[in-house]
């Protein structure tokens, strides 16, 4: 995991995507696709989620739920407090667009509305 961002900040992580230039489809060989999102630390993703939502960005929850905590692993004997990295994330991090048809403009203009955001506070 990277380090935490400063108080009141914003990491945006993700992998590459596509071939040339950062975008494409994601069908090249040797591309990657990966799920942009924002860790923050501090007050958390919600407020820039509705800035986003506002100009008709989508936005989801990563993981809104660790996954030593779900359901399907409750036999595991693990609890809230055995992985605390996990379980900040999962209050903190915020997924951004991303899918083979974005274009380059379309990520741009997600870049700019979080530019926006910061740049406000």
């Amino acid at each position: 995991m990277e380090p935490a961002p400063p108080e009141g900040g914003a990491h945006l992580h993700g992998a590459p995507f596509g071939g040339r230039g950062g975008t494409g489809s994601g069908g090249n060989a040797g591309s990657r696709a990966g799920v942009p999102r924002v860790l923050y630390r501090g007050s958390g993703p919600r407020r820039s989620a509705a800035h986003l939502e506002a100009r008709e960005v989508s936005t989801g929850i990563h993981y809104p739920i660790p996954l030593h905590l779900q359901p399907a692993y409750a036999n595991r004997g693990r609890v809230q407090g055995h992985f605390p990295r996990a379980e900040y994330a999962c209050g903190h991090m915020l997924s951004l667009p991303l899918f083979p048809g974005i274009t380059p403009e379309e990520v741009g203009y997600v870049c700019d509305c979080m530019t926006d955001y910061f740049g406000r506070r």
